[in-house]
């Protein structure tokens, strides 16, 4: 186990993240922003990276090109390693819903009727 250490010490953190993606006119040709649902902003390297599309993505509005789907407002699931100083170069990335698409909409058996109200605490 011991002669593993040296090649896992400059591996770097994989981690497995979705959000949507955000451009910045100066990000650069190959770098997109992935904004989590919790507001974490994550600079993402996407040169070399393999680009699909989710089954829930219709044909009708795919890109030729997958990479091109990458585009502002579309969510995306991405497999990353961070090189220790906040990169991230993407090893996968699937679309999970192309920029302008609609959400999916709610299951047909939600009660969708109710909605949240906060109570008092009985005492």
């Amino acid at each position: 186990m011991l002669f593993c250490w040296p090649l896992l010490a400059g591996a770097g953190t994989a981690a497995v993240f979705r959000g949507e993606v955000v451009r910045f006119a100066d990000a650069g040709p190959h770098t997109i922003f992935v904004l989590g649902r919790r507001g974490s902003l994550r600079k993402v390297r996407v040169a070399g990276a393999s680009v699909s599309y989710a089954a829930s993505v219709p044909a009708a509005i795919r890109e030729r090109d997958a990479v091109c789907g990458l585009k502002h407002g579309a969510e995306v699931r991405v497999e990353a390693d961070e090189n220790g100083q906040g990169l991230w170069r993407a090893r996968t990335i699937e679309i999970l819903r192309a920029a302008g698409q609609s959400a999916p909409p709610p299951p047909s058996g939600a009660d969708n009727s109710r909605t949240p109200v906060l109570g008092r605490r009985d005492r």
